[in-house]
């Protein structure tokens, strides 16, 4: 069963079409979705700015390679709580990167506090999440400083109180109003077993190919996970859930824009990490620890229903990391030539789209 808040958040929309066709009041439904994509991209554009001062091309640069991301603009337009679980990471990750820059105050913690509490309340998958936001947390915490420790810890229980108080309102009106018992474990989770052993084959085949001497994964045999569901999936495949997807070579071509990208960021960063390597490793680590997370429920699930649950969108909460590895390639250039880099990355990406559009209207519509 799923949390409420982005039905709660949709039924003004919908009741705005009060006495249309449902196509119409679904459409203004999606308009929502398409709210909280802006937002999603907005909070790029701020973090970006955070970690990448001094120039705002940069932040130009990621805000675009994330709101013309064909596979994310698809998820962002339906009728999809996905939307608001993106939102809220992408804000999360702001309120860090703040926080990490400018010291953590009480109405940074407080705003960590109140957008975890409704990330929760937006959707399962947002619990993959949790220990990505404990790892920043602790950082944070740590990052005070020995004189501050206490008082950043005094406002990240106040954090922690505010996100119990949002769940526990939810636990009373499921009790209260609704009648029913609060759980956010599915059915295809009940199943326990499995070992660890089994557990560390599925790790492994995720990311690799399986050794010999190795159980397959549950799943169908082919390349691993981590490339056929995660990488092709959210860079290259189109539809709800990998139902087509971009002529091969077009795939190929965007995959290997990303690997550019990914050498001018790392032309940039490496310089950095050397002089101070904490917010990178940190930032490192939160990814770690949700790709980890996501692992592991695709491991309980595949032990209930025998097949895996992973889709390319729900790699999408790490968004704010490739908008800052897109102005990473952007900052690594001379000043001079940020707006025409920035210019050709987007002219990329406006193709990208195109070619995403155009397949899908032959794939309905010819």
């Amino acid at each position: 069963m799923q949390p409420p808040a982005y039905y709660l958040l949709a039924a003004p929309f919908y009741h705005l079409g009060d006495g249309a066709s449902l196509p119409v009041r679904l459409l203004l439904v999606r308009m929502l979705s398409v709210i909280l994509a802006a937002v999603a991209t907005a909070c790029a554009y701020l973090f970006v700015r955070e970690l990448i001062p001094g120039s705002r091309w940069p932040a130009r640069a990621g805000a675009l390679a994330l709101a013309l991301q064909p596979i994310f603009m698809f998820n962002e337009s339906g009728v999809n709580s996905d939307a608001l679980v993106v939102a809220v990471a992408a804000a999360v990750a702001l309120v860090v990167a703040r926080a990490w820059r400018r010291g953590l105050t009480t109405s940074h913690a407080l705003a960590l506090g109140a957008l975890t509490g409704v990330g929760v309340l937006s959707k399962v998958n947002f619990l993959l999440l949790l220990p990505s936001i404990a790892l920043a947390v602790c950082a944070l915490w740590w990052g005070a400083g020995a004189g501050a420790r206490r008082a950043a810890a005094l406002r990240l229980a106040g954090a922690a109180a505010v996100a119990l108080a949002l769940l526990g309102l939810y636990v009373l009106v499921d009790d209260v109003a609704w009648h029913r018992t609060t759980t956010f474990r599915q059915a295809a989770y009940s199943v326990q077993g499995g070992g660890v052993g089994r557990l560390l084959s599925h790790v492994w085949q995720f990311f690799l190919p399986a050794l010999p001497s190795m159980q397959l994964r549950l799943t169908n045999g082919g390349a691993p996970p981590v490339w056929d569901e995660l990488v092709k999936g959210s860079t290259s495949r189109l539809g709800w859930w990998n139902d087509y997807g971009l002529p091969s070579g077009w795939a190929t071509l965007a995959l290997l824009l990303v690997a550019l990208v990914a050498l001018g960021a790392a032309r940039w960063l490496l310089p950095r990490v050397r002089r101070r390597p904490g917010p990178p490793l940190v930032a490192a680590g939160c990814a770690l620890a949700f790709l980890g997370a996501l692992v592991v429920a695709d491991y309980q699930y595949g032990l209930g229903t025998g097949a895996s649950g992973i889709e390319g969108r729900y790699i999408f909460p790490l968004a704010p990391l490739w908008a800052v590895t897109v102005g990473a390639c952007v900052a690594g250039v001379p000043a001079r030539r940020r707006p025409l880099v920035t210019g050709v990355l987007a002219s990329a990406f406006v193709l990208y789209t195109v070619v995403a559009l155009a397949t899908t209207v032959q794939r309905y519509y010819l």
